[in-house]
């Protein structure tokens, strides 16, 4: 075995080879074993194992041994760290050098690059030159590394949109990436790029001779006005390859005379293309789309992009490429307009290069071609991974590899490894040494990189400017937008397949409306699009699943086993199991964000998820085939890494893996057990499916014999004040887990509780036995009473905790029966501002110890608890507070709500967990089908939580009423001002809510930098606006005011703050008026504002033309200063008018 990296705190690969596979698989095994074996690296058979430590490489080289004796013919592609490939590529072909354009980049893109790869930050100190010498908003490339997380992320999202921080991080990633490929010695026989990423490939390859660095790129798109897209052109995403959709586009435009009007302008890979045309032709083209039964989507683009009608628009860019040197390219250089290689002479060259923005983008061809010149493996050399996947499509059924090195999946430094890892496995030439930095160190200038070679060549030319800014801002949203057409492709494909569903059902809800898929622009890719490789002659698991059947375990009637797709008796099992809440009932009581939610809708709770003992009970059941006749005595070293919700719409499928161990002794059996969820139709997770749970299961002939239980030493001891009411109520759980029967003594270290075994009958809706291993439900219990010793800590924040590791889990005996009662000892461990570290022992009444949970180690989220409690009834709760107003302190017919977001709140699954308990249906509805970003979904349930608590507030101040935050409905009218109406519109039948007929506030909403504001009344017209308090640009004073307001920003002390709050005090009003500015600041005119106290404004211009009845009218605005979380200073207008 050849260790290739001599730090022992991160990943490694370990070359294991061989001259047979016989001897392969015996090194394997004295590794597994601890022991050391002779490999000669430069041996034909070659395996390679990447792992974080000499445990996890011996259990990695069992599992490897194990795969190559039940299928020696098979290649090893496991994304946990085995790669094994029988026929290398490295032997039988070239590799190639892909890069990605913009819209690849991301933030947190290569993460740890820098400080294992510390040669790349000559790079990033030139990038963090270009930023100061451009000036903001242009940010360095280390910024959108790790620089946003001091940052607001929807303000570092923004900027990774604008152009030049798009086109130039993608740029800049691609050079460090380089700088690195390069470092480790990897060839680069041929190169290409996917559309703007040409550019980076011609660079890369020499065929373009630099005279100027990336600051010049930059300042041309600093400095581009983005073109708002003009003329009727529309694009259409199809899902199908271009030589089946051009057919269909052809007799379409034939038939309606408009044969020049569309085409097909991007072929991508067999299961997308993009067809480009005019809309009245393309709307033609759709209808003869979707009559082939294809998914089709109109993309959010205007302009004729990489087809003959872009044209007319190219003598600009033609000006600016006679700028540039071009010379015959060091290596293979292959061309998107012609998926062919480029020619030698530099003119010609010059002339492609050009020609690619207006001909169509053949990159099927392209990767065909280069596949017939002999290229076996493609290195994707740029943020994200979307690249490997159209190839990983392309050559579907003929060996190849596409290798990214980058994906959101993995850090940077992590993902480099495991490319370098199956390189190394394909026999690639590369120095894996270099992945050691002490070793690189070590040899001084050996692995230095060359001086990069400039970036970019020539001045743009005057008037170029907007057509190159607005294909870049186009292309950044196209390749995020194909990305999603692939996704919904492939979702489609596998529509039909059930596994592991007992009852038969479907895994999906099956008449769901189609999701635009124009809107998922922005959405992150899906791991099924970032593959790291596929080895086309490796069939993928599921359908092996699918066709392998079940049964045959030899303990079957357990009551968590899934369907069986792999089973080799006392060595390997993986099952698969679809997660239906419609037959799981238990998960409808153990719901994230609580359970009393809607007086309408009683039945409506939080989001279902999969208890920590339930999935420890399904890993036991799991392990227990492989070792029939024992009983499980203990699982350990528990890693909670996902949460497995149940989905009502679409439920998701796990896939359990059980793996037999080396026995530490000849008494105990191990079985490694790992559990995965493979996503649903919605988000499917091809063959990358995330890791829910891993851990070890150990199993002897006999349960350990139950020690005597030791008291619980207790300081300060006193009776526990928290009664069982209380302490439910701060919990998610319905009565299928209530089972603590009482809350006894509770002193500084911990507190000592009774729990009683409850009824089995009602946990599942079908008719299965439930003969537990274990008891779930009652392990679960035994860990409620530490919730009562929280409640009764004096500091409260942090107190909202999910389990994400657990020390270990022990039995001392089987099953116990329904009705018995345990003394229960909850202990306090360890705590940290993340962090608290818990531990459960459970005594028979024999003063005996049944079981012991050891170390649950709970992730601590910083949401209100006892002023908002997110379990707890959301009729008492706001997650708002008050802010004050002259008004509203005198008027009860007004409120007023302002909510500082959450940043544990944000994050996507208790966002979602927010949205089952805060939405009404048709929000939640709503919720679920806006493909938007996640930062745009925040902002979403954001503004509706304000608003409703505004809603509540004056609900309660005029009726005495509590209301839900689901009772109330919100919706926006034609000029997109908020509105509420009650939810008993659908629900007549309900009880003590407001009428269908009654009348609800008016409601404005405004926000700024993570603070959200409502103001709502049954009376008067209301506004609210904020604007943050910053430098005064005179160019956005030309823009917004009227010249009367310029004088009076003129008469200001606080220049800043005043500009503030004549900008507030116009959106307040206009907001006021129902119909909003109108795109037009100035049709409001602010005659009084000096930055305090309040401000006088009327209406003007458009808005007064379709307001005539307001002339004169005179509007004001009570002005307040606030502070968000970050410091920064903001002018908060509140106009809060005449009676409606």
């Amino acid at each position: 075995m050849t260790d290739t990296n001599a730090s022992s705190d991160r990943l490694k690969p370990y070359v294991i080879a061989a001259e047979s596979q016989p001897q392969l698989v015996a090194n394997l095994r004295a590794l597994a074993g601890g022991e050391s074996a002779t490999s000669d690296p430069h041996a034909p058979e070659r395996l390679v194992i990447v792992a974080d430590g000499e445990e996890a490489l011996r259990l990695l080289a069992t599992r490897a041994a194990d795969r190559l004796e039940r299928r020696p013919d098979k290649p090893i592609h496991d994304v946990g760290g085995i790669y094994y490939y029988p026929e290398p590529l490295g032997l039988s072909g070239g590799i190639a050098w892909l890069f990605p354009g913009e819209g690849a980049q991301y933030l947190g893109m290569l993460q740890g690059l820098d400080s294992q790869w510390p040669e790349v930050e000559s790079v990033l100190q030139q990038c963090d030159g270009f930023a100061r010498q451009i000036g903001p908003p242009f940010q360095s490339l280390r910024y959108f590394i790790d620089g946003w997380l001091q940052d607001d992320r929807d303000r570092g999202e923004q900027l990774l949109r604008r152009l030049d921080n798009a086109m130039l991080s993608v740029l800049s990633a691609g050079w460090c990436l380089s700088e690195v490929a390069k470092m480790l010695g990897v060839p680069m026989q041929a190169a290409a790029g996917h559309s703007a990423g040409e550019l980076a490939a011609l660079m890369t390859a020499g065929s373009m001779e630099l005279t100027t660095e990336l600051p010049m790129f930059a300042n041309v798109m600093n400095q581009m006005e983005v073109q708002s897209g003009g003329g009727d052109a529309e694009l259409l995403a199809v899902a199908a390859a271009a030589d089946k959709v051009q057919p269909v586009v052809f007799q379409a435009l034939a038939t309606a005379g408009m044969s020049d009007q569309a085409m097909v302008a991007m072929d991508n890979c067999p299961h997308q293309s993009i067809v480009v045309g005019r809309r009245e032709a393309t709307r033609r083209v759709r209808e003869a789309i979707e009559k082939a039964g294809w998914i089709v989507e109109a993309l959010s683009l205007q302009q004729p992009y990489h087809t003959p009608m872009f044209a007319p628009l190219m003598d600009p860019l033609r000006a600016a490429f006679d700028r540039v040197g071009f010379r015959s390219p060091d290596v293979p250089l292959y061309s998107c307009a012609t998926g062919e290689r480029f020619p030698d002479d530099s003119d010609q060259i010059r002339q492609l290069s050009l020609a690619h923005w207006h001909n169509p983008v053949r990159f099927q061809s392209l990767i065909q071609q280069m596949y017939a010149d002999g290229v076996r493996l493609f290195l994707e050399v740029g943020p994200r991974g979307n690249i490997s996947s159209f190839v990983a499509d392309i050559l579907r059924g003929q060996p190849h590899a596409a290798i990214p090195m980058d994906t959101p999946r993995l850090s940077t430094a992590d993902q480099i490894v495991h490319a370098a890892a199956q390189l190394a496995a394909h026999h690639v030439p590369i120095q894996l040494e270099a992945l050691d930095l002490q070793f690189r160190q070590a040899q001084g200038n050996s692995f230095v990189p060359p001086s990069p070679r400039e970036a970019v060549a020539a001045a743009i030319a005057p008037g170029s400017d907007s057509v190159m800014s607005s294909h870049l801002e186009t292309m950044q949203q196209l390749l995020a937008e194909q990305s999603d057409v692939m996704q919904q492709f492939l979702v489609a494909k596998n529509a039909g397949r059930t596994i592991g569903s007992r009852s038969g059902r479907r895994a999906t809800a099956g008449n769901r409306s189609r999701r635009r898929l124009a809107a998922a622009a922005a959405l992150p890719t899906d791991d099924i699009l970032a593959n790291e490789s596929l080895w086309s002659g490796e069939e993928h698991a599921f359908e092996e699943a699918a066709s392998g059947g079940g049964g045959g375990l030899p303990r079957p009637e357990l009551p968590l086993l899934g369907e069986v797709s792999e089973f080799e008796p006392g060595m390997h099992l993986v099952m698969h199991r679809l997660l239906d809440p419609a037959i799981e009932h238990y998960a409808t009581h153990h719901t994230v964000g609580g359970r009393e939610v809607s007086a309408i809708r009683p039945e409506q709770c939080g989001l279902p998820v999969m208890p920590m003992t339930f999935t420890l009970e399904m890993m036991m059941e799991a392990a227990l085939q492989l070792a029939p006749e024992r009983v499980v005595c203990s699982i350990s070293r528990v890693q909670l890494s996902r949460w497995l919700a149940f989905y009502e719409r679409d439920p998701i499928t796990i896939r359990i893996e059980a793996t037999l161990m080396p026995a530490d002794d000849d008494a105990t059996t191990r079985v490694l057990v790992r559990v995965m969820d493979t996503g649903n139709r919605e988000e499917p997770f091809g063959d990358k499916p995330k890791l829910a749970a891993v851990g070890t299961v150990t199993l002897a002939a006999a349960y350990p014999e139950a020690p005597l239980a030791q008291p619980l030493e207790l300081t300060d001891a006193q009776q526990c004040e928290t009664t069982l009411k209380t302490m439910y109520n701060n919990l998610f759980h319905g009565e299928l887990f209530q089972g603590v029967r009482s809350l006894a003594k509770i002193g500084k270290q911990g507190i000592e509780s009774t729990i009683e075994v409850l009824p089995r009958d009602e946990l599942f809706r079908d008719d299965r036995p439930v003969e537990f291993l274990g008891d779930p439900v009652l392990l679960d219990v035994a860990m409620h009473p530490n919730a009562a010793w929280h409640l009764e800590q004096p500091d409260q924040t942090g107190r909202i905790m999910l389990p994400f590791e657990v020390k270990s889990v022990e039995f001392f005996g089987p099953r116990p029966a329904v009705g018995t009662r345990f003394e229960c000892h909850g202990s306090l461990d360890e705590q940290s501002p993340r962090h608290f570290t818990h531990s459960v022992v459970s005594i028979d009444g024999e003063g005996r110890v049944w079981n012991r949970i050891n170390g649950v180690r709970l992730w601590r989220f910083y949401l209100p608890f006892h002023e908002v409690n997110f379990h707890g009834p959301k009729n008492v709760y706001h997650l708002s507070e008050e802010f004050a107003t002259q008004a509203s302190a005198a008027d009860d017919a007004i409120a007023t709500a302002r909510f500082a977001w959450l940043d544990d709140l944000s994050q996507p699954t208790l966002l979602r967990a927010a949205a089952e308990v805060l939405l009404s249906e048709q929000e939640y509805e709503d919720f679920i089908d806006a493909q938007i970003p996640h930062a745009e979904k925040v902002r979403w349930v954001f503004g509706r939580v304000v608003a409703k608590d505004a809603v509540r507030r004056l609900w309660h101040q005029q009726h005495g009423q509590r209301l839900y935050m689901s009772d109330i409905d919100t919706r926006h009218d034609g000029n997109g001002r908020p509105y509420a109406l009650p939810r008993r519109a659908q629900h007549p039948s309900a009880g003590d809510v407001p009428a269908a007929d009654a009348v609800m506030p008016n409601i404005s909403v405004a926000h700024c930098n993570k603070l959200s504001y409502a103001l709502a009344s049954t009376a008067r017209r209301v506004g609210v606006a904020v604007h943050p308090i910053a430098e005064v640009e005179e160019a956005h004073v030309a823009e917004a005011l009227l010249p009367e307001e310029v004088s009076l920003l003129s008469a200001c002390e606080n220049r800043e703050r005043c500009f503030a709050a004549i900008l507030a005090t116009k959106k307040a009003v206009a907001k006021a008026t129902g119909l909003g500015l109108l795109g037009d600041w100035k049709n409001v005119r602010v005659i009084a504002c000096d930055g305090e106290g309040q401000a006088t404004a009327e209406i003007a211009g458009n808005l007064l033309a379709q307001l005539p009845a307001m002339a004169g009218h005179r509007w004001t605005a009570e002005l307040s200063h606030d502070v968000d979380g970050k410091g920064d200073g903001k002018i908060l207008a509140a106009v809060i008018d005449a009676t409606v």
